[in-house]
């Protein structure tokens, strides 16, 4: 965006008159004019200062709670700001920027093949600088699909910190954005999982269609690469401080990318295409499920696994399938697989009577037949007292489900109507522990099931 029209829309967001504006400055209305019409640009020399004075007049005019909502439409990629002081340093990183690339411009310099790549230090200025380069990006192509490649690792403590204060709340960036996102290989990964990963998984794909993906051999690098566009590096110093560096020479970030698709060998995530793709060739992943040893089943979303034959015939036409779908759901109540559920996803069968049965549809239960439904259960409960096999887990969490052996672990998300239905694959990964740590550490309430726990739950829902 160019420095007078970026000037122009944070004015306007301001409501600060042109003006006063111009006399805050210490710029004359008519000076003012010749600069938002492009017609002139502050030299060099003045960068610093004018860049320093006109965020500090917008910024004590936009600051308030949540004001990168105002925002949004400048910078579809953006974080919320704490104080005055992050909104003015932000303010004035984008102008910075804008006139450091019309100045180029003006030097007929070639913005797609220049001699030189950029590194910036200190995490404020980095996170800005990260918002303000990719947002020019995506609102540079407003109605293409933009693809994005990432080694980042989201769920340990190398992940950049400041990253986790990014927001993605603009409508146009919604649904325009794939992220293929690097796992690596159960031998490289020993950090252990800090951060909720279904509470990121959903988040994410709120905004954009996330992939999975496994290299054969080690990246080597954080990256994330916007295709056709910019690389962003992410490294941390020996004393804890991290380095960001930007790489936006075509013929190199081509290159990269024509290194990271050679890597990509293993397909992680499939959505309900790729899974009626492989049904119809013979390759049923439910007969891979069925000879997986889960240990633990974590279900926050309304999932019908004590459907009967009757019910599921509803939404699948197929006898085997139906068989293989009912003989996991019972290998799961019965075998020693432990069963976290939350109260969330109890509530909403029973005031919707939407049954979720992944992949292949809902099933809606009548509201008379809700409470009996929810009361299968309760043989499964009392043969397994003893075990507590079955947890109540009390969770904002929703439409996801995870579901772990150690062979597998398996997240399952959907939007809603079931929209969106996604599954990713962590192969040679057991995140049943690590998830049950999470739990414990977040302060989530849990309690063992019991009749006396159901009954008074099943009272407070009727």
């Amino acid at each position: 965006m160019k420095t007078g029209e970026l000037l122009d829309s944070l004015i306007s967001i301001s409501g600060i008159s042109k003006t006063d504006y111009a006399i805050s400055v210490y710029t004359t209305p008519s000076g003012l004019s010749f600069i938002l019409s492009g017609k002139r640009l502050p030299r060099p020399t003045e960068k610093k200062t004018f860049c320093q004075q006109s965020a500090s007049v917008l910024a004590a005019k936009i600051f308030e709670p949540q004001c990168y909502r105002k925002l949004i439409r400048l910078f579809p990629i953006i974080y919320d700001f704490h104080s005055l002081h992050e909104l003015e340093a932000f303010l004035q990183r984008a102008l910075e920027y804008a006139l450091e690339q019309d100045w180029a411009v003006a030097n007929k310099q070639n913005l797609d093949y220049p001699d030189y790549g950029k590194v910036l230090l200190g995490d404020q200025r980095i996170l800005n600088t990260f918002c303000i380069v990719l947002s020019e990006y995506i609102l540079r192509c407003p109605s293409e699909k933009m693809v994005l490649y990432s080694s980042l690792p989201l769920f340990g403590d190398e992940y950049p910190p400041f990253l986790r204060r990014l927001r993605f709340e603009c409508e146009e960036i919604i649904g325009r954005v794939s992220l293929y996102q690097a796992i690596p290989s159960p031998e490289e990964n020993r950090s252990e999982i800090l951060f909720n990963p279904l509470n990121f998984i959903r988040w994410v794909q709120d905004h954009c269609d996330l992939n999975f993906w496994q290299a054969p051999v080690a990246l080597g690098e954080n990256f994330l690469l916007l295709k056709d566009c910019v690389l962003v590096l992410f490294d941390k110093q020996f004393e804890g401080s991290w380095s960001m560096t930007l790489i936006d020479h075509k013929s190199f970030v081509q290159h990269f990318f024509q290194e990271i698709e050679s890597r990509e060998s293993r397909r992680l995530s499939f959505n309900r295409e790729h899974f009626l793709q492989k049904r119809n060739t013979k390759d049923d992943f439910l007969d891979y499920l069925l000879q997986l040893q889960i240990t633990d089943v974590f279900i926050f979303a309304p999932t019908g696994y004590t459907v009967t034959d009757e019910e599921l015939s509803k939404i699948e036409s197929s006898a085997d399938e139906r068989q293989k779908l009912l003989a996991f759901f019972e290998k799961l109540l019965s075998e020693g697989t432990n069963i976290f559920f939350s109260d969330e996803a109890l509530r909403l069968i029973a005031n919707e009577g939407k049954v979720v049965i992944p992949f292949h549809g809902t099933i809606d239960i009548p509201s008379s037949e809700r409470i009996p439904f929810l009361k299968r259960v309760v043989k499964y409960t009392v043969e397994s007292a003893i075990d507590n096999k079955f947890q109540l887990i009390y969770s904002s969490i929703s439409d996801i489900l995870l579901l772990c052996s150690a062979e597998l672990s398996i997240i399952y998300t959907t939007g809603y109507g079931m929209q969106n239905e996604k599954v990713h694959l962590f192969f040679d990964t057991n995140l049943g522990e690590d998830f049950k740590k999470l739990i414990e550490n977040e302060a989530l309430g849990v309690a063992s099931f019991s009749i006396e726990l159901w009954e008074g739950f099943l009272q407070q829902i009727e």
